[in-house]
């Protein structure tokens, strides 16, 4: 690591080498700073790091699962897991130079033998839009332990962002043998496949996702777009990929603008446009009460003047 200065989430630090000096102690929201300036009124972990860090993340609390980084990285800078949870919360943050330098201190201090390590440190350069080198951290993982699935799917992944099909296919096969019952798998196959065209053998993945797992968001959305975008015209379906799409959005908690506005494109195509019509006014609805505005509602908006515009010329023909 190269010896520097950084800034982690409101933290002055100082590297040099592989050891990390903090030098200003952070803020974060909820927390005092005392006289001493000392930060206190941070409960201490009473889980694993790394499972507490993983939860508050997907309950989208970015500060507080840096806030709990930091303060193991306080006590121990040599800490590999509070490295590898800093790691994830900077790359949640999108400072993946940072995230970069911690997975680096967390493999060097393991040896570069801890196999979920380089998966993670790999996920973050996926992340970054750097595949060929997330491609190698795979590849030491899958050598370290080339029994588990997921290793192999990353694999998979990293070679598919690269435009390799053919070895993309052969890591997802075998990700697929080492675990016939989880969905995701398959669901690389599928957009594996729907890349290299062969659209019935995408949709048969696709399917076979959804028969092990039933709401994986993936699934639907895969096959959603699949039969909305196939070259097959046999194979397209408006009507399903809007049902998909639907049962996508119910699984996300029905407040997903994104898919929303997919499923209403569905509709939209397909003619259903009073469907249409009810989708964007309700994505319009989520999306002011999560706060956005300006030139984000007045794309939905013009979106749906489309939808009512066509759904008045349809009129005029019956």
């Amino acid at each position: 690591m190269a010896a520097g200065r950084y800034i982690v989430m409101g933290a002055t630090v100082l590297v040099m080498g592989a050891s990390v000096y903090f030098t200003v102690a952070p803020h974060w929201p909820g927390s005092k700073a005392t006289a001493s300036g000392k930060t206190v009124g941070v409960a201490r972990p009473k889980l694993p790091l790394m499972q507490q860090v993983e939860e508050l993340l997907a309950a989208k609390d970015v500060a507080g699962a840096g806030r709990l980084a930091l303060e193991a990285l306080k006590v121990d800078v040599r800490d590999v897991q509070a490295n590898v949870a800093m790691g994830k919360v900077l790359a949640v943050g999108r400072k993946f130079e940072e995230a970069d330098q911690h997975f680096d201190v967390a493999s060097v201090l393991s040896r570069h033998e801890d196999a979920e390590i380089l998966c993670d440190w790999g996920e973050m350069l996926m992340a970054a839009d750097r595949a060929r080198d997330a491609e190698a951290k795979f590849r030491q993982a899958v050598q370290l332990k080339e029994k588990v699935s997921k290793y192999q799917l990353w694999l998979g992944r990293s070679l598919r962002k690269q435009g390799r099909l053919g070895p993309a296919v052969q890591a997802a096969e075998t990700a697929r043998d080492l675990s016939p019952l989880k969905a995701e798998p398959c669901v690389e196959l599928g957009s594996i496949y729907q890349e290299i065209k062969d659209f019935a053998r995408s949709e048969t993945y696709f399917r076979a996702a959804l028969a092990v797992e039933a709401k994986n968001i993936a699934a639907l959305t895969g096959l959603a777009q699949l039969l909305i975008t196939t070259d097959d015209l046999a194979q397209r379906n408006y009507l399903d990929a809007a049902i998909l799409l639907g049962n996508a959005v119910e699984q996300s908690g029905g407040r997903d603008v994104n898919l929303m506005v997919q499923q209403a494109a569905a509709l939209a195509l397909g003619a259903y446009y009073e469907q249409a019509i009810v989708c964007m006014e309700k994505a319009i609805a989520v999306a002011k009460e999560q706060g956005a505005q300006g030139e984000t509602v007045e794309l939905l908006l013009q979106t749906l003047q489309h939808y009512i515009y066509l759904h008045g010329e349809k009129k005029k023909t019956e």
